[in-house]
């Protein structure tokens, strides 16, 4: 494509677009240099685009539009009339007249239409950088309501549905900005934006293939937009296909390598797979390439807590929170650490923290839950496990915790002396459950605990082809295991699957963290 104008003023450029497509020129309108609103949404600098092949012609018809053809070398100027043709057209005078008024009506109703055209566009595009300035200084309601007048003065604005759309999605109308957005694509089906506008909507909808399809399509239309690899990368990442998120992140860092956010996701994308070396690798570069980027710091200090390096981790959390107080999984990492250190009392205040933070937090509520079952706060645990199962997760990952807040609320009941009445609840939930499948890894652990599975085909099943997997199986299969020995009265043979647990060194599980709470309250 080659690029024949920039323009900042969305009219100008509009019109100069329908001059080539009335020459049979196809022309669309793009952005570069675009500045970020929120929710990955741009308002761009607009160019305007034709096929190589055609750039010579449309140059030549964009500078006849705007220039006065010259007159010819050989341009002969009309001779005076005769005597005698002079009183022919004098004898025709009347008639001359009527022409003459005809044509001075037309040029009246052609300036007339040319101005109130002129004028309708004006207006829109007023109000549309009126919606501009509104929406960059955060005042959403009247940006909407700009946008919204410049519609109506020009319906086929195309950058004012994209702008309304993106001030929709930062008030959480996430469906008026889908509806903007398809509104831009049904007018110009080229605007990569408004794709990738989209999608990002849609993922906030949980629509993820709907959320691929559209950054599949924004990719398609604008190879160079490192941003579109990225917000692909995390709905491969959300759907569990680390390698192909990875392949999206490495697009993204090669287009822009200056931008550490595609670092920092990344990063968490080689954790996932279990490359905590080459995460830390990742974060290292995003905390290099922006020295206050507070995630980057979370990241890394998660990745060196479950490293085993406390003191980095905690060193790197604390700037995470310094730089970002609002940030709650830098508080829950935190939390982590500190339970690592048997600094319970720090835990919990961060875990608290969290949830001030951000009272819908499905790991802090997890996670204070655990510290208080670890504490012996029967009560206070169950309290939190069952705020846990009522809350909605924001990925797979979180999403997981719901299953275990079920298996904990039998945990914690058995210990306060409902087991019947636990078990119920958790036969109960594994029927009506609507996440993972049948037979996964989580339903596997509760069939255990009802005593629907035997203890050796439950350790048996930790085992799988992959040696990660297993291991981290393993880790949970000793606590549970433990669990229900202790349970039974059986504190020797508990007390031996609980140090079995610890031996898989899967420091950063939970109950990594229980079975050795277990095994300091047998102590004593």
């Amino acid at each position: 494509m080659t690029t024949l104008r920039k323009y900042w003023d969305v009219v100008k450029a509009e019109m100069d677009k329908s001059l080539l497509d009335a020459a049979g020129i196809p022309a669309f309108i793009a952005g570069e240099n675009s500045a970020a609103i929120g929710y990955g949404g741009i308002i761009a600098e607009i160019h305007l685009q034709v096929q190589d092949a055609d750039a010579d012609r449309a140059r030549q018809v964009l500078q006849e539009s705007k220039e006065a053809a010259p007159l010819s070398d050989d341009f002969i100027p009309p001779e005076v009339p005769s005597s005698e043709e002079a009183e022919l057209q004098r004898g025709d005078a009347s008639t001359m007249r009527v022409v003459f008024s005809v044509v001075i009506t037309l040029v009246f109703v052609v300036a007339m239409i040319a101005t109130s055209k002129w004028w309708t566009l004006n207006r829109a595009t007023f109000y549309y950088n009126r919606g501009v300035n509104l929406q960059v200084k955060g005042h959403l309601d009247g940006a909407i309501a700009a946008y919204s007048r410049a519609i109506d003065f020009n319906p086929r604005f195309v950058r004012a549905y994209d702008n309304r759309g993106l001030a929709k999605q930062a008030k959480g109308n996430l469906d008026g900005a889908i509806a903007d957005y398809s509104s831009a694509i049904e007018l110009d089906s080229k605007d990569a934006y408004a794709y990738d506008n989209r999608g990002v909507a849609k993922r906030a909808k949980d629509d993820l293939d709907g959320a691929i399809t559209d950054f599949d399509r924004t990719i398609k239309l604008d190879t160079g937009n490192a941003h579109a690899y990225n917000n692909r990368a995390l709905i491969r990442q959300a759907k569990g296909d680390l390698d192909g998120a990875i392949t999206d992140y490495d697009s993204a860092i090669e287009l822009d390598p200056k931008d550490a956010r595609f670092y920092n996701n990344r990063g968490l994308a080689k954790r996932a797979k279990g490359d905590l070396d080459g995460a830390i690798v990742d974060y290292n570069r995003a905390i290099e390439l922006n020295s206050r980027y507070a995630h980057a710091y979370a990241s890394r200090g998660s990745a060196k807590r479950a490293n085993g390096d406390l003191d980095g981790a905690l060193k790197d959390l604390s700037r995470a929170i310094e730089l970002d107080p609002k940030n709650a999984h830098a508080y829950v990492y935190r939390a982590s650490a500190e339970r690592a250190r048997s600094d319970l009392a720090g835990a919990l205040a961060d875990y608290n923290r969290a949830i001030e933070v951000d009272p819908k937090s499905v790991n802090a509520h997890y996670g204070r839950g655990v510290a208080h079952y670890d504490n012996r706060n029967w009560s206070e645990a169950l309290s939190d496990f069952r705020k846990t199962s009522t809350l909605k997760p924001t990925d797979s990952k979180s999403e997981t915790l719901l299953d275990y807040a079920s298996i904990r609320i039998w945990m914690t009941r058995t210990k306060l002396g409902e087991r019947d009445a636990a078990t119920n609840e958790l036969k109960q939930y594994l029927h009506t459950r609507t996440i993972g499948k049948p037979g996964d890894w989580p339903s596997t652990v509760a069939s255990a605990l009802i005593g629907n599975l035997p203890e050796n085909d439950f350790l048996k099943a930790a085992d799988s082809a992959d040696e990660k997997q297993t291991r981290n199986q393993k880790c949970e299969a000793y606590f549970y295991a433990g669990t229900l020995r202790l349970l039974d009265g059986d504190k020797s043979t508990a007390a031996d699957y609980f140090t079995k647990c610890l031996e898989t060194g899967m420091k950063d599980f939970y109950e990594y963290q229980s079975a050795a709470a277990e095994l300091e309250a047998l102590k004593h």
